[in-house]
């Protein structure tokens, strides 16, 4: 499998190759664009993984500020035919590379982030707009003690 980087700026040529997922055209780019305009999602970094010449999956990271300690959040994930290990051991080993101490899964869908080795959050620990609203959060330290003195609101970069 072979995983190309693409441009946080390429926003419309990562939805297409979403798009492109499935083989019956679910429209998952579009999906990705309403995502993105719901949470004024920017993307630090999107890969896309291809494989004798298919796209068979793409994901992204965002930056994210909990307290005073800055992260990663995983953002859109599509992959097909179970080839999501790869990605993501690809964009972990990008966000390390970069610096970041650690990563965040919110659980929205059937993927189990525990699958991947991201432990799941102490409630009311990490969180979006209060402690007792605590969704499925997932973390993955990227450094040992990489989650040392980690608590707070979730905040997203808004560059």
């Amino acid at each position: 499998m072979k995983i190309r980087g693409i441009q946080s700026a390429e926003h419309a040529a990562a939805d297409i190759l979403l798009e492109k997922l499935g083989g019956k055209r679910q429209h998952l780019g579009r999906q990705a664009v309403v995502l993105r305009q719901q949470v004024n999602y920017q993307s630090v970094l999107e890969v896309v993984a291809i494989e004798n010449g298919e796209v068979v999956g793409t994901g992204s990271l965002q930056q994210i500020l909990v307290g005073q300690s800055v992260g990663l959040m995983v953002g859109p994930i599509v992959e097909k035919d179970g080839r999501l290990k790869p990605l993501l051991d690809e964009l972990l080993d990008r966000a390390l590379r970069t610096g970041y101490r650690f990563v965040l899964w919110e659980q929205t869908g059937q993927i189990d982030p525990s699958e991947f080795g991201f432990k799941k959050s102490s409630p009311g620990k990490i969180f979006f707009d209060t402690e007792q609203t605590q969704t499925d959060l997932y973390v993955y330290p990227l450094v040992p003690d990489g989650l040392n003195e980690i608590s707070g609101k979730i905040e997203m970069n808004e560059n």
